[in-house]
């Protein structure tokens, strides 16, 4: 029995069609060893067929995305597509699994950090207290709901569900959401408290002093929000040149087989074409540079919020 933090409690498998298809790249890529049987390697070969099959049409849906999207775009999933089509066009079993397997995978990762993101995004709108309960006649009402000047109650284990002030009673408050002091802090009459800190104890009245749109949990939300929407200068340098690059990428990689059809008489010749084309096409390929960049910016923005850390954009990193 381990502890239910240890380390292998977090690991997280891939969705099953890509773990099929490592599995089958991985045993493919082990029958190529040169101590195995010709015969054999030459049949073991095709099991390279399925890995493609499981993640060439997750691959061939997002690049139909880009095509049929107003303006039309070829993206990097266009590049792998073609690649690794023309790979098996040519009889490179392991060379288009190689290209279209170690892309998924790449895909499941660039998954699991901007999911990490959206965790981390959803903890901090969590902050935001949803009810409030009204002194004296105990209606329950959305936080969004509360008026400036109205009281409320705040019992034990409650959040305070708006900026205020304490009226009557007394409570201890756990702002470590907001400031990072794990220790509560003891509030009585005439004491300031924020919304979205927790009455770990105690029980007392207060006096709304400012809307639930105007608390201070409520912008540190919206800033990071914004900050998000803002992109970082890298990154807009990034996506403008992926615009052009990818376009003029499978242009070249066009021009080199068509070349090779009109000058090499040759299958030998026209099939060594195809194979540059499809280096150029895979070596050329922008997507570590595509992916990280943006994942790398809104990580560091959503980390840096959890941490009561705010940033207003990804620009600052830069800086």
């Amino acid at each position: 029995d381990g502890e239910e933090g240890s380390w292998w409690s977090q690991v997280t498998l891939p969705r099953w069609n890509v773990t099929a298809a490592v599995l089958c790249w991985s045993a493919g890529l082990i029958f190529c060893l040169p101590f195995w049987p010709e015969d054999v390697a030459d049949v073991m070969q095709y099991i390279q067929i399925p890995a493609i099959i499981l993640v060439a049409p997750e691959i061939a849906l997002k690049a139909g995305r880009g095509l049929y999207s107003w303006p039309p775009r070829l993206d990097i999933n266009f590049l792998m597509l073609i690649a690794g089509i023309g790979a098996v066009f040519i009889g490179e079993l392991q060379e288009a699994s190689t290209v279209v397997v170690l892309f998924g995978l790449s895909s499941y990762l660039e998954h699991i950090a901007t999911s990490s993101v959206r965790k981390a995004i959803k903890s901090i709108v969590a902050l935001k207290p949803d009810t409030a309960t009204v002194a004296g006649t105990k209606e329950v009402i959305p936080a969004s709901a509360v008026q400036v000047s109205m009281r409320l109650e705040v019992n034990p284990g409650a959040k305070v569900p708006v900026d205020g002030v304490v009226v009557m009673g007394s409570g201890r408050i756990d702002s470590s959401m907001l400031t990072g002091e794990s220790k509560p802090s003891r509030v009585t009459v005439g004491d300031d408290v924020k919304a979205g800190t927790v009455n770990t104890d105690g029980f007392f009245l207060m006096e709304a002093t400012h809307l639930a749109s105007e608390s201070a949990v409520a912008k540190l939300v919206k800033l990071v929000e914004m900050a998000q929407a803002q992109k970082a200068p890298t990154e807009q340098l990034v996506n403008s040149i992926a615009q052009w690059y990818t376009p003029a990428v499978v242009l070249s990689a066009a021009l080199i087989v068509l070349g090779a059809f009109l000058f090499t008489k040759t299958v030998e010749g026209r099939n060594g074409a195809i194979k540059q084309a499809l280096v150029l096409l895979v070596t050329a390929c922008p997507c570590a540079l595509l992916i990280s960049t943006p994942v790398t910016y809104v990580c560091s923005i959503a980390a840096a919020a959890k941490n009561t850390v705010l940033m207003k954009g990804g620009q600052h990193l830069e800086t």
